[in-house]
């Protein structure tokens, strides 16, 4: 898990949300997952499955286009993700954290 002190963490304006869908993963495997707490910056999600810390995956949801994600943190079947957008910039920025 990413560990911060909490004098850094940043409030987010979250909308309280309920998607179900699937996150496909690099090797092209895919896993159900349930989307909840949608920010502009990431969504927390719900899945039977155990993800990665790091992990970049492609969530699919329905009527939404698909949405690149990296796995932020991991705790009990719960993660929380990051959007990626289609900027190298953003994407490295992402990985170091």
């Amino acid at each position: 898990m990413i560990e911060r002190p909490i004098s850094q963490w940043v409030k987010r304006n979250r909308k309280a949300t309920s998607l179900t869908g699937v996150a496909c993963r690099a090797d092209g495997g895919w896993v159900r997952v349930h989307m909840t707490n949608l920010s502009y910056d990431g969504c927390h999600i719900i899945t039977e499955e155990q993800f990665d810390l790091g992990e970049q995956l492609t969530l699919v949801m329905p009527r939404m286009q698909h949405l690149k994600v990296q796995v932020r943190w991991v705790k009990d079947g719960h993660a929380g993700v990051r959007f990626l957008g289609g900027n190298v910039i953003e994407d490295r920025r992402a990985r170091i954290g």
